[in-house]
């Protein structure tokens, strides 16, 4: 039975492109969905706030309890210039993924920041966060890589739940 759980996890990870969406290049404020809607995105500005507390925002957001009442926006200013896409296709995947594990009886609980390491422009935030699949829980570690930017800290990956999965 957990051998069957675990190729699920495999699987819906491998559907959602793992833990990140991959970059663009694509700088345009206003962007089209599938149904042709066209949109703003949000501005990728925020206040200024230590890597610890940009990691603990984007978690809280991201592992919050229930489906819906996400602030996509509110994470999606959270990430470096360089790894913003589409606003409409960062919000449909994180939603997607979300989707995927709660229909499997998988939940995520965001516990806390365990350690911050500075290097200059550059930051290591590890988190703790646990996974339940299906009455089998297991807590997690996972390092959390930001990078300063115009004097802001933000999250090099768009992450997703899958971050706390099985390693």
């Amino acid at each position: 039975m957990r051998g069957w759980l675990i190729c699920m996890v495999v699987l819906v990870l491998f559907i959602s492109g793992c833990c990140c969406c991959p970059p663009s290049g694509n700088d345009n404020s206003v962007s089209s969905n599938s149904a042709g809607v066209s949109s703003t995105k949000p501005s990728p500005t925020s206040p200024k706030q230590s890597p610890s507390e940009v990691a603990d925002i984007y978690f809280s957001e991201l592992m919050g309890s229930g489906i819906f009442g996400r602030d996509y926006e509110k994470m999606y200013q959270l990430l470096s210039k360089s790894v913003q896409e589409d606003y409409d296709k960062f919000a449909d995947e994180q939603k997607g993924v979300r989707t995927a594990f709660t229909m499997q009886g998988v939940t995520f609980e965001y516990i806390d920041v365990v350690s911050e390491e500075v290097n200059g422009d550059k930051a290591t935030v590890t988190i703790k966060c646990k996974v339940n699949m299906q009455g089998y829980p297991t807590t997690g570690k996972p390092k959390i890589d930001l990078v300063l930017e115009n004097g802001h800290w933000k999250l090099t990956q768009a992450y997703t739940l899958a971050i706390c999965g099985p390693s």
